[in-house]
C-alpha cells in the first residue's frame, strides 16, 4: 500500500481560557492562582510536510473589567515550568520554562519554538 501525504498549513488548533474567577485587587503586589491551571493548553499542528520549524509567540494586551473602563496597567501573566511534547516523530519543540507577559506590552514573547532543519 502507498501513502501520500497532502501538505497543509501551521495552525494554532486550540487555546485555554485562562480563569481566575472574581478576586479583590489590592495595592499591594499580589499573586492569583488560576481556578484552572491544570487545563491550560495550548495546541499547534505542523502539516505542511516542510520541517521549516516554528515559535509560538504571545502578548497581554492588557486586563480590563467588561465595560473597559477600568484596567491593571502594571498586571501580568507569569507561566513557570512550561511543558512541550510531540504525537509524532519530530522531535519535541522547546519551551521558555518562565514567561512573563507583561500588560501593555508591545511586543511579543517567545513560549516555544520547534527548529526546522539546518536551524
Amino acid at each position: 500500500m502507498d501513502v501520500t501525504f497532502t501538505p497543509g498549513a501551521l495552525t494554532l488548533e486550540a487555546v485555554s481560557t485562562i480563569s481566575y474567577a472574581s478576586q479583590t485587587i489590592s495595592v499591594d503586589d499580589a499573586s492569583y492562582i488560576p481556578t484552572n491551571p491544570e487545563a491550560i493548553t495550548v495546541v499547534v499542528s505542523d502539516a505542511r510536510g516542510t520541517n521549516a520549524g516554528w515559535k509560538l509567540s504571545g502578548k497581554l494586551n492588557g486586563f480590563k473589567d467588561s465595560s473597559a473602563a477600568a484596567s491593571l496597567p502594571n498586571a501580568s501573566l507569569n507561566f513557570k515550568n512550561t511543558q512541550v511534547g510531540t504525537n509524532s516523530e519530530a522531535d519535541a519543540p522547546t519551551p521558555v520554562n518562565t514567561v512573563k507577559l507583561a500588560s501593555g506590552a508591545t511586543t511579543a514573547t517567545p513560549f516555544a519554538t520547534a527548529a526546522g532543519a539546518g536551524t
